[in-house]
């Protein structure tokens, strides 16, 4: 069964939190053994210093008070006090029973010369059984004493050392009491947070999987200003986009089939009819030209499909020359001279066209004025105008083409220029249009360095602007 990004973050976060969270342990506890052994070797070294001093002073004779002096500072300190002669004998014990007695358990243990001969005057202190008199290691101190040149004492003081499972019991008590409720806020507010960082991601799963299926309807409800949030945001607008795009292609293939299979169905029909003797031989150059005509719109519908293949590809590399746009502009208007005698257009500014060359794909170009031209023949009103205009601003040519009839609609002009896209057919005497040629002159533009704009004029007027690069390379 696969973890949820929530459980493997959550789960992560807590693995680390437990690790750190132990090495901290681990620190402290070496940290406290360390400052509780200083403490004890403090204490014990202050207390051997204090038996030694009384001792110096009776010239090691051990009297009622100085036994009472070390038996107290035993009790206070909750330590064992020890003083051996030369040969290690032990002569004084601060037990109890000693002192009832004058005589105890440790009386008459003698300890080694080699645990003797480590003692120095100015002191030792170690972990140490005191040759075996303690079944565990203590935190010793000890001191030797020189009342003459061939004799002298011994002071031991002798804390007992916790053991690491005790040490470990008491650190481990305190760090729980003291981190127990920081560290169950810390798993709620990681938890919380986990939450709410992968709720977003969990809705664009949810999200692509509709889209997977083709269900564009599903959004992603945003939850934050911060980075997720501004995925959630970025994934919308994809989906808005992949909406738009499945919808166009809807419309391109519903037109591209009617397209080609209106043509081939009339070009069918009048062959057949001319093979059958159905069209009289009178009429069957009429209707040969109509099968021409037909079979040139097929032409240009597939040639249209080929550039723009070859423009989104790449495959199509720039040939760049010198040109003048002038020439493409005035020559594309003289090809077009039937249909605009027919709307009995008026062309203006074409006389007054700047010949300022630019640098560029000739072909590629000419296709885009051909385009521009075409639409604005295409949406002129009868008895309407075309207004051209090209002049030099800095290093940039500007192109502009202006026409009178019905304005594009606000809301398409956002989506002039995408692919597919088609305005209401209402403002084309054409229904041919598959919403290409804006999309590939665009695309020549941009390649080419320059830019492709639309506006609406007042009194109806539609205005196309295309800037190029003078000085392309």
């Amino acid at each position: 069964m696969k973890l949820k990004i929530f459980k493997k973050l959550f789960l992560t976060t807590a693995c680390l939190l437990f690790v750190t969270l132990t090495l901290v342990f681990v620190l402290m506890s070496v940290f406290v053994n360390d400052e509780l052994a200083k403490s004890k070797y403090d204490v014990l070294n202050k207390c051997c210093d204090i038996v030694t001093d009384s001792l110096i002073d009776n010239s090691g004779v051990v009297t009622n008070v100085t036994y009472n002096q070390i038996a107290t500072v035993s009790d206070v300190n909750n330590i064992d006090i020890y003083v051996a002669d030369t040969n290690g004998r032990i002569q004084l014990c601060s037990c109890d029973v000693f002192a009832s007695n004058t005589n105890c358990r440790h009386s008459n243990t003698i300890l080694s010369q080699k645990f003797l001969k480590g003692i120095s005057s100015d002191g030792k202190l170690e972990l140490s059984s005191i040759d075996g008199i303690y079944e565990k290691m203590c935190y010793t101190s000890s001191k030797r004493i020189s009342i003459s040149d061939s004799d002298s004492f011994y002071v031991i003081a002798v804390s007992r050392a916790l053991t690491s499972t005790d040490l470990i019991k008491r650190i481990l008590g305190m760090y729980v009491i003291s981190a127990i409720i920081p560290i169950a806020f810390m798993f709620v507010a990681e938890y919380s947070f986990m939450y709410r960082i992968t709720r977003p991601l969990k809705y664009m799963s949810i999200s692509a999987k509709a889209i997977a299926k083709g269900d564009f309807t599903k959004r992603v409800p945003v939850m934050s200003n911060d980075e997720i949030g501004e995925l959630s945001i970025l994934f919308n607008k994809m989906s808005d986009s992949l909406s738009r795009t499945e919808t166009t292609s809807k419309s391109f293939v519903a037109n591209i089939s009617h397209e080609l299979k209106t043509p081939m169905t009339t070009i069918g029909g009048f062959i057949d009819g001319i093979i059958d003797g159905t069209i009289t031989e009178d009429k069957r150059d009429y209707y040969l030209n109509i099968v021409s005509n037909e079979i040139k719109r097929m032409s240009r519908l597939v040639q249209s499909m080929l550039s723009l293949v070859k423009l989104e590809s790449g495959d199509a590399p720039l040939n760049k020359t010198e040109l003048r746009l002038s020439d493409s502009i005035v020559n594309i208007v003289v090809s077009m001279e039937q249909k605009i005698n027919a709307k009995n257009i008026d062309i203006v500014g074409l006389d007054e066209l700047t010949e300022t060359e630019i640098f560029g794909d000739a072909d590629l170009i000419y296709q885009v004025i051909y385009n521009l031209v075409d639409n604005a023949v295409k949406f002129t009103d009868e008895n309407g105008s075309i207004i051209f205009s090209l002049q030099r601003i800095d290093n940039t040519l500007e192109f502009r083409i202006c026409n009178s009839g019905n304005s594009i609609p606000i809301e398409d002009l956002p989506h002039i220029f995408e692919k597919f896209y088609k305005t209401d057919k209402s403002r084309s005497n054409q229904k041919d249009s598959l919403g290409l040629g804006l999309y590939i002159s665009k695309t020549v533009v941009e390649l080419h360095g320059g830019t492709i704009t639309v506006n609406n004029l007042e009194g109806g007027l539609t205005e196309f602007i295309v800037q190029f690069r003078i000085n392309f390379n």
